[in-house]
Formats: C-alpha cells, sequence, structure tokens
C-alpha cells in the first residue's frame, strides 16, 4: 500500500475514534483539501483525495467527504474535472449545480442513476452508472484516421520545393524515313515551390520541348495554378490554369481563372462524409470486440469499460448487416446485430460540398502549348448538402455569354434500396431549350451468403437540343438508355454478372441498340477464370465471347492468357510489377494476333536510388505481305531535385509530396537504409546526398522508418522513425542521427575511493549548454551506462549521496561508446 493509502487510512481511523470531534474554523490537515464553507454544514466530515473507479477500473481521483464509513459529500471542482471524458455533459453540468457552495451531496448523484459509495476495505470511491449517464466515446474502423481539426501531433511540412525532370527518346525503325524524321526528343519539367514560408500556399507548373515529326522544338507551357487548401475546411482555392468537378450533366472544360472547391476526397481523404449510420454500445470490463460487416470479418477493437459509438464502417452501397460479437475477460461473450444504409451520392446530415469557378474556356488551338478563348467566359458551380443521413438534395449551374445549364439532384436512403434522380435544363442561343433527366435505382441485399447481391437501374433521357457547357452545337446522340445490372455469388464458387441496355438514337431512322451480356469468374487454385459472353440485337445478330486466365507466378509476377471472338484477337501477357525499392526491376512483354498482324511488346523499368530508367520496344508484322514489319523504341530516363527546410536532394521523379532523410555528420560513414519493404528499401542516404522518397500522398498520414547501414559501434540514433503528415505537393525533411548519440560506460567513486553503488545519478551540463538531463544508475561496484550524450563537459549528481557530483568530459570527435574509465569525486581545499 502506498503512502497517500497509509495518510488516508489514518485520517479515516481518526475519523471513526472521534467521531464528535469538530475541526475549529480555519483548521485544517496538511495535504488534504476541504471544500470552502463545508466545515460548518458538516462538522464531523473529513476531507481526503481518494482513488476513484468506475465499474471497478480506476480512472481518476476525487476529493470526497467521508464521516466514519459513509460518503457524505464530493467536492465540486474535483468532480468536473474527474467526469470528463466519463459522464453525459449534461449529467456532469446538472450534479455540479446541485453543490452547497463547493460541496456536492450524495443525494445530487442518485437523482442521476449514479450509484456512487465509498469501500473503507480498499479505500475507494466506487461508481456504478446507467448507460445513459455514460459519455459516447467515437470509435472508427478505418485505419490512419487523421484529426484534420488537430495536426500538432503530426510532423508538418515546412519550406518546401521540387523539379521534375524527365527525357524521352524516341527512335523509328525504317530506312525509308529520314534521320529527323526517325528521333524525337520529349523533354518534360515540372515542379511546385511552397510560398511566403506558407506550405498551404503552392506554385505549380509545367513546360516541355518535343522536336517529334517536324514541330518546331519550341518551349511549351503546361498547366501553372496558385492553390491554397483549408485543411480544416477542405476547401480549395486556386487561381490560373484550373481543372475542377460537375455533376451527373456538368462537363468541367479547363478554364483560365479561378476556382474555389470543398474538396473532401482531395483534402480529407480518409474522412468518411457517407452516412453509414452509427450504433452505441457499452461494455462494462475491458472487452474484446469483433466487428463483422455482412458475415465478413472487418476488425477487432481492445476497449476499456464504456460507452461507444461505432462509425466510419467499409460498407457496400445499400442494406448492410453489421455483428459485434463482444468477450469479456471470462471468455462470456454476447452478440449485437444491426443494419445500416450507405452509398456514395449520400452526404452526411449537416454535411456540404461545393464548387465555384469562373474564367475563359480553353481553345482547341493547333495542338500545340495551352489557347484559351478569350472570347468565350464561362462559370460553373454546384452545391449539394445533407438535409438528414437519408436525404441529399444539390443544385448546379453552368453559364457563359450564349449558353445557360441549370439542374437540380435529389438522393434518398429508403428500405427498398437508393434512389438518385437529376433534371437538367440547357438554352443556347440559335438552337433554343433542352432537357435531360436520370434516375438511378440500387439496391443491395443479402440472400444467405457473405457476399452481398448488387441491383442497379439506370434510366437518362435527353431531347434533341440539349447541350453541355462549351457547345455550339447539340451532340446528343441517344435520346433514351436503360441500363441495369444484376450481381451475385453463383453455385460453386463462381460469381455472376448480367447486364442489359437498350438505347434509342435521335434519328428514327436508325435501329434500337440492345446489348444483353452475362459474365462469370471462378477462381481454380491459383488460376482466376472469367468468361464474358455478349448479345448485341441489331438488323444481324451477334454473339461475342471473351474468356480470359491469369495466374500469379509469386508475389509480383502475373501470367494471362485471353481470347476474344468479336475482333479475333489473342493475346498472352506476361508483367512483374514494381515493389517501389532501389535496384528494383520490373517489366512485361506481351503477345498479340489479330486479323490485321501480330504484334509484341517489350517493356522495362529500373529504379535506381536518384532515377529511374525505363525502356519500351514494339514489333508488329502485318497480315499484308507487301507491308513492311514495324519497330518503334523508348527509352525514358527522369529526375527530381528537391528542397525541403534547408536541404537540397536528388531522386526518382516525385508524384506529388516527399518525404528527404538526411544523416547527420557523426554518420557520415553509414549509408541511411529509409522506408523498408520485403525486398529492400525506397530510397538511400548516401555521400551524394540525403535519401528523397518519392512517392508520398498528400494528406494522408505517413510514418517512415530509417535505420544506418554500419553505424559506429555503440551508436545511439535515438529517433528512427517519423510521423508525417505532407499537405499538397510538399516536403518533409527528417535528420537520422545527432550529436547527441554518444554511449558512456564509466566507474564512479567517492572521494575516499569507495563506489558509489546502487544509486541513481542524474547527469546535467556543466558547460552552461541546453541539455535534457539524463538519468542512469550505477551497480554494486559503481559502473553506470548513459546514452544520448553529445562532446563537452558534464556533471553526475546522487541525490541520495547528499547531491554529491562527479565531473567528467567527453571530446570532441568522439562517437558512438565511450569509456571513461574511473571518475572520482573531487574536493575543493
Amino acid at each position: 500500500m502506498d503512502t497517500s493509502r497509509l495518510w488516508g487510512l489514518g485520517l479515516l481511523l481518526a475519523g471513526l475514534m472521534l467521531p464528535w470531534q469538530a475541526y475549529p474554523s480555519g483548521a485544517h490537515l496538511q495535504g488534504v483539501s476541504q471544500p470552502q464553507g463545508s466545515q460548518q454544514s458538516q462538522p464531523n466530515v473529513i476531507y481526503i483525495n481518494l482513488p476513484a473507479s468506475i465499474d471497478g477500473n480506476i480512472v481518476g481521483s476525487l476529493n470526497a467527504g467521508v464521516t466514519g464509513t459513509s460518503l457524505c459529500s464530493i467536492d465540486k471542482q474535483s468532480w468536473t474535472d474527474f467526469a470528463t471524458g466519463h459522464f453525459n455533459a449534461d449529467v456532469i453540468e446538472r450534479i455540479a449545480a446541485a453543490a452547497d457552495e463547493q460541496a456536492i451531496p450524495v443525494g445530487a448523484f442518485i437523482e442521476e442513476f449514479i450509484d456512487i459509495f465509498f469501500d473503507p476495505a480498499t479505500l475507494e470511491i466506487k461508481i456504478e452508472l446507467a448507460d445513459s449517464r455514460r459519455e459516447s466515446q467515437e470509435l472508427s474502423l478505418r485505419p490512419n484516421i487523421v484529426d484534420y481539426d488537430n495536426l500538432s501531433a503530426y510532423d508538418l511540412p515546412g519550406r518546401s520545393a521540387y523539379v521534375n525532370i524527365n527525357v524521352q527518346e524516341e527512335y523509328r525503325w525504317d530506312d525509308a524515313l529520314a534521320d529527323d524524321q526517325r528521333r524525337a526528343t520529349l523533354l518534360n519539367v515540372d515542379g511546385a515551390v511552397q510560398l511566403f514560408g506558407n506550405p498551404r500556399l503552392v506554385l505549380e507548373w509545367g513546360a516541355y520541348q518535343d522536336t517529334s515529326f517536324g514541330t518546331s522544338g519550341n518551349w511549351q507551357r503546361t498547366e501553372m495554378r496558385l492553390l491554397h487548401d483549408d485543411v480544416q475546411r477542405a476547401v480549395r482555392y486556386s487561381v490560373g490554369d484550373v481543372f475542377y468537378r460537375g455533376t451527373e450533366f456538368q462537363v468541367a472544360p479547363p478554364l483560365l481563372g479561378f476556382s474555389v472547391e470543398r474538396a473532401y476526397s482531395d483534402i480529407q481523404p480518409l474522412k468518411n462524409i457517407t452516412p453509414t449510420g452509427s450504433r452505441s454500445f457499452t461494455v462494462n470490463q475491458r472487452s474484446i470486440v469483433e466487428v463483422y460487416i455482412n458475415g465478413l470479418f472487418q476488425n477487432v477493437l481492445r476497449l476499456p469499460p464504456g460507452r461507444y459509438d461505432l462509425n466510419d464502417f467499409a460498407v457496400n452501397a445499400g442494406v448492410n448487416e453489421v455483428a459485434l460479437l463482444i468477450t469479456d475477460p471470462s471468455g462470456k461473450q454476447r452478440r449485437i446485430e444491426f443494419s445500416l444504409f450507405s452509398d456514395p451520392t449520400l452526404l452526411k446530415k449537416g454535411v456540404s460540398e461545393f464548387s465555384v469557378n469562373a474564367g475563359y474556356q480553353r481553345g482547341i488551338g493547333d495542338g500545340i502549348g495551352i489557347d484559351y478563348d478569350y472570347d468565350a467566359p464561362a462559370f460553373s458551380g454546384f452545391y449539394r448538402y445533407g438535409l438528414t443521413d437519408y436525404l441529399t438534395l444539390g443544385a448546379s449551374y453552368q453559364a457563359s455569354e450564349i449558353q445557360q445549364i441549370s439542374g437540380a439532384e435529389i438522393s434518398v436512403i429508403t428500405p427498398a434500396g437508393i434512389l438518385a434522380g437529376n433534371v437538367s435544363a440547357s438554352n443556347l442561343d440559335g438552337i433554343g431549350r433542352g432537357t435531360a433527366s436520370s434516375l438511378r435505382w440500387s439496391y443491395d441485399f443479402l440472400i444467405g451468403d457473405s457476399r452481398p447481391h448488387e441491383l442497379d437501374l439506370v434510366a437518362v433521357a435527353r431531347d434533341e437540343f440539349y447541350t453541355y457547357l462549351g457547345q455550339v452545337a447539340p451532340s446528343t446522340q441517344y435520346k433514351s438508355e436503360l441500363r441495369a445490372r444484376y450481381s451475385a455469388p453463383g453455385p460453386f464458387g463462381t460469381y455472376l454478372t448480367a447486364s442489359a441496355r437498350h438505347a434509342e438514337t435521335v434519328f428514327e431512322e436508325e435501329p434500337r441498340e440492345e446489348v444483353y451480356s452475362f459474365d462469370i469468374t471462378r477462381r481454380f487454385g491459383p488460376f482466376n477464370l472469367s468468361l464474358r459472353v455478349e448479345q448485341e440485337v441489331a438488323e444481324s445478330d451477334e454473339i461475342r465471347g471473351l474468356i480470359r486466365i491469369s495466374a500469379p507466378l509469386g508475389l509480383r509476377q502475373l501470367a494471362t492468357a485471353q481470347w476474344d471472338s468479336f475482333d479475333e484477337v489473342g493475346e498472352l501477357t506476361f508483367g512483374r510489377f514494381s515493389d517501389g525499392t532501389v535496384g528494383d526491376l520490373s517489366g512485361g512483354v506481351a503477345l498479340r494476333s489479330d486479323i490485321d498482324g501480330y504484334q509484341g511488346d517489350l517493356g522495362a523499368l529500373y529504379l535506381g536510388n536518384r532515377f529511374q530508367l525505363g525502356v519500351d520496344h514494339r514489333y508488329t508484322e502485318f497480315t499484308d505481305v507487301e507491308q513492311a514489319p514495324a519497330q518503334f523504341s523508348t527509352v525514358r530516363l527522369g529526375t527530381s531535385v528537391a528542397y525541403a527546410d534547408g536541404t537540397v536532394g536528388v531522386g526518382r521523379p516525385i508524384n506529388d509530396s516527399f518525404i528527404m532523410v538526411r544523416r547527420h555528420e557523426t554518420l557520415d560513414s553509414s549509408r541511411i537504409l529509409v522506408d523498408e519493404r520485403q525486398d529492400g528499401h525506397v530510397a538511400i542516404a548516401d555521400n551524394f546526398g540525403p535519401a528523397v522518397v518519392p512517392t508520398v500522398n498528400s494528406y494522408v498520414l505517413r510514418r517512415i522508418r530509417w535505420e544506418p547501414e554500419n553505424p559506429p559501434y555503440g551508436y545511439d540514433m535515438g529517433n528512427i522513425e517519423g510521423n508525417t503528415f505532407p499537405y499538397y505537393r510538399s516536403g518533409v525533411v527528417y535528420t537520422a542521427g545527432s550529436e547527441a548519440s554518444i554511449t558512456v560506460i564509466g566507474e564512479v567513486l567517492d572521494s575516499r575511493g569507495y563506489a558509489i553503488g546502487m544509486k541513481v545519478g542524474r547527469i546535467t551540463a556543466a558547460d552552461e549548454r541546453e541539455f535534457d538531463p539524463v538519468t542512469t544508475f550505477t551497480n554494486g561496484r559503481g559502473r553506470f551506462v548513459a546514452q544520448g550524450l553529445s562532446p563537452g563537459k558534464y556533471r553526475i549528481v546522487f541525490p541520495d549521496r547528499n547531491g554529491l557530483s562527479v565531473l567528467f568530459t567527453i571530446e570532441d570527435g568522439a562517437t558512438g561508446i565511450v569509456e571513461l574509465g574511473v571518475i572520482k569525486e573531487r574536493i575543493s581545499l
């Protein structure tokens, strides 16, 4: 039993022996706090801090007033501090409001259905409460969930920039062509830079030079834009060459202008904005909770006692069956089952998406570079809002000087499935008004099987005058379309899909289009077999068959064979997939036969530490003997130069964001291996500079780890991993190793030559450097070990020896393990 409990027991025994004695006004016990005003109303009460448990588990402490063995009251401030996180907020407030000045009577707890009492046997305040009084804690089944409202727990990017350089050389093996027509060179340069020290303000750009097939070879720019992301609100602001999203009947031609979008999929990709429902449950003991969705295992959770709201389910569209299997420490199990609805077209209650864009439409030009029509300004926007978890509404509008397009949408969940409808109306000067509409019904259900049955029906109607943004004349081909698709597990381990399409064109003289298809897939050991039969009903009915078989050959190899009866095309392929590690070689070979001839393709990609190199070759032999075979070769070389917080590195081309790991000068003799995979490492820091990890997705939590290949003996690496949250096209840099990497071993003696054995020592800097103290412990001979030190002067202080201290020095240039030998207390005379 610890000292605080002994002290508390003594006080309680005093209270039992002297129940008639009251504390005089102003009297107090050392180490025991008393609520203000409590002594006069209850003079025989002893106030003491005691551990408090909920459902048998100690979760904090309470300043409790007891008399004898009875609990009388709880200090108000102590209660609010303790209850936060365990009790419903309204319950906490109502109980606190019942306080007499600072003392809450026990009766206030009873009124809230909270059983609270003092157990003198264990010196604990024990609490049992109804589920409705607990605070619900949210749980998520999705891994790596990020708190986008509070990013302080992650390593965030600072100043960064990068440039990708990609060169592609093409060669046509044709003696009939002139030399300048055989070869073509394409040079692509693109990159991004954070501006004004703000890692969320990004300028991205690109340019290329193409000397292929008689072009001028002048430099041409590609898209350039300035972006700012509001991470907490998931809103992206961009100016320049903007791309944006549209709804079902909206096209989104590129604009030179500005864009404001709420883009959860881009900025908060791990956040679930689709309503899946939420289910509350309670565990009274520390338990294991297994989660199953549609009969398939999803996750296992180890939870302390409490009330939980389980959300963020990985569910299919439509109705889903969820089961929770809860196992307590004794092995007793209970099962909770319920149903959830979900659909990607729906938004959670109160969640909204929008897009507002304006600018000049891109013109066709001559196909080289980017041209805009400055006589064609345009606006495009939409807004979607989750009115409830079962109903989402939306509206859209697009316009130019000669055209207006407006629309509305609705998505609703019903027990019989999900309905989504869209209507749109257009008006184009000189053409007139046009309308379009669509209706979708999606229903997923289970019939005694772990895999869901999926049914989708879609109907689309347009009139011949309906136009899309940027069109100068209607291009509607079909005035109506009906599509149906049904997928379900079949017998003998198969999976079946049946689909149908019926379309009527705007031209009455053309026949209706009807297409019916049936797909079946099944696995036979390592082989996967797919068979598709398709019939097109037209003037002459045609039946098409396609068969495909594939088999993995190891972890990263796949072989496939395919035959298409409609085009009489046969194909054999073998491929080895890249794993993204340094020194990896991937690629494949493909052989193809059709009515026009034969074709062979060969490709390979090598990933170096600072570059990547790809080679492709195609050979085609034609059925027409008068046509000479054709050969075409391509060589691709790519690299990047990256900058982050004062460090420059060279690596493979960067796709989105990047992470650099530089090595400290104390590790100059060792390579740093970064982000280990099964077959190697993603990047390596060496004599040519820091490691650059080039494939990092923005706004997704990324853990990275590094290790020295041959560190100095006894070298203390300290931190060897990072937990970063990269912004869009940003960079984060870490340092492997530090000056504080030295491990010292020594034997400490006092002034008389005796070992200072079995004592705790506190190591501090003796040369006024900033240094976090290090704790060590001596053995019986006075020998100690301490890690994380750098060159400099130190003092070991032993508090249990009246502050006895011993000085020692680590010389400059020292690394790894430093043997101090015998160090001795010095006495100043």
